[in-house]
């Protein structure tokens, strides 16, 4: 069997809200359409989708900071929960297009 490369886990770019389901699937090689199926059904199903969800959004790393360690990850983690909350608010401010 063969290794591949597989990129390190991280937010990914085709985000939604976070980045962690895009993240996971450029992880793992995989379409993200699944992965986030998979989150819905476990934050229906048991709310623990939610909190896996809401863990990884906080402590996954964006694509562009590298070498954070500590309590760091969680400060950097929680910024970029902001800044993805702002982005959200803004996107639904704007006009629905027809």
């Amino acid at each position: 069997m063969m290794a591949t490369q597989t990129q390190p886990l991280q937010k990914g770019q085709k985000r939604v809200i976070g980045g962690v389901c895009s993240g996971l699937a450029e992880h793992f090689n995989l379409d993200v359409t699944p992965v986030r199926v998979v989150f819905v059904v476990l934050a229906l199903m048991t709310g623990a989708g939610f909190l896996l969800y809401l863990l990884l959004w906080i402590l996954m790393p964006e694509a562009d900071v590298t070498d954070v360690t500590g309590t760091d990850v969680i400060a950097n983690g929680l910024k970029s929960v902001g800044s993805d909350i702002d982005r959200i608010g803004e996107e639904l401010k704007k006009p629905a297009v027809r």
